[in-house]
């Protein structure tokens, strides 16, 4: 098993800073290499229901309505200062673990399960410098774009309508693996598999009047496999 403390690193890799907007919650992702990254960007209707919770949509989402995330695991995320500002919230009883500042409400991190290596850290919180470039160089480009059935406007050029299967079976091997290798602990989200700041889950009502800054996909753009983050 790795050693949570001594993340892997190859030549190219980067310890990159981590801050909400107005800089009181900050931290650093380790050992950040273009491979290991897996940056994407997601428009389905929760994050972009996420986004305007936050009040924040014009600022995390793109044109496109996505959000772009670059996937890690726990082990390289921390949180140096200003932990006791992190809130959480649930748009479900048995939806993800979606981290913000509460300062701010910048968005921290989507948080499947204590369980699980796997996390995603928005762009938002990611300090990558004034050049677009810089991202790129650092996280490696945008290699998808998923649940575009929810797109604002024309789709982008080879999003996906949801996520293809073999995405998921792809993303779902590598999870087994990192998860085995002991690379969701430490966390600095979850103490054991309790979250370290209790979520609010939203109430039905607030959710579906969220909803409603959400396109409501054609009929004929229902893909086979047509799953939302949650």
């Amino acid at each position: 098993m790795q050693s949570d403390r001594n993340p892997e690193r190859g030549p190219m890799a980067s310890d990159v800073s981590l801050s909400c907007s107005c800089g009181a919650v900050r931290g650093v992702l380790l050992a950040v290499t273009p491979g290991n990254s897996s940056r994407l960007s997601c428009m389905c209707d929760d994050c972009q229901i996420y986004a305007h919770f936050l009040g924040r949509a014009a600022d995390i989402l793109d044109a496109s309505g996505g959000t772009d995330l670059s996937y890690t695991t726990q082990s390289r995320v921390r949180i140096a200062h200003g932990s006791h500002l992190l809130r959480a919230v649930k748009l479900t009883d048995t939806g993800i673990l979606r981290v913000y500042s509460g300062c701010c409400h910048t968005p921290v991190a989507h948080v499947p399960s204590p369980k699980l290596a796997f996390v995603g850290i928005p762009h938002a919180f990611t300090q990558y410098g004034s050049v677009p470039a810089e991202r790129d160089r650092l996280f490696g480009p945008l290699i998808h774009r998923l649940q575009g059935r929810f797109c604002h406007g024309e789709l982008p050029a080879g999003a996906h309508l949801s996520t293809p299967l073999h995405l998921q079976l792809g993303a779902s091997v590598r999870l087994f693996w990192d998860t085995l290798r002991g690379l969701h602990k430490p966390s600095p989200f979850h103490d054991g598999n309790t979250p370290k700041v209790a979520p609010r889950v939203l109430a039905a009502s607030e959710l579906e009047q969220l909803r409603q800054h959400v396109p409501t996909p054609s009929p004929l753009a229902q893909p086979r496999f047509a799953r939302s983050c949650s």
